[in-house]
């Protein structure tokens, strides 16, 4: 299970009379936790890692008040933490770069 939250500041530019290009950065903080299956005794661990994130995308006016925010970006951990199973090893561990995409709804107020 992976949970995330972060500050974000974005810019935006117009794109004459089409959508809207618009660059995010910011700081994460991620929990993510694992539960072991299908051996005798499993276990569970969580790790909490702050990471570095940026994005760019485009807004397509729907309204003036709705867009349409498809985007593409990467998620840069500062720690990665190893996932292991006792007399096992090591299971998994957050890749150094991960790449983001997103297609979402904005609404302006």
């Amino acid at each position: 299970t992976l949970f995330e939250a972060g500050i974000w500041g974005c810019l935006r530019g117009a794109l004459g009379d089409g959508p809207s290009l618009h660059g995010c950065a910011g700081a994460t903080l991620l929990s993510l936790t694992g539960e072991g299956y299908g051996v005798t005794t499993p276990g569970s661990e969580e790790a909490l890692f702050a990471a570095l994130s940026a994005e760019l995308g485009l807004l397509f006016a729907l309204s003036p008040e709705f867009s349409l925010r498809p985007a593409l970006g990467a998620l840069v951990p500062l720690r990665r933490p190893t996932f292991a199973i006792h007399e096992v090893g090591a299971i998994h561990r957050p890749n150094a770069v991960a790449a983001r995409a997103s297609l979402g709804f904005e609404v302006r107020f």
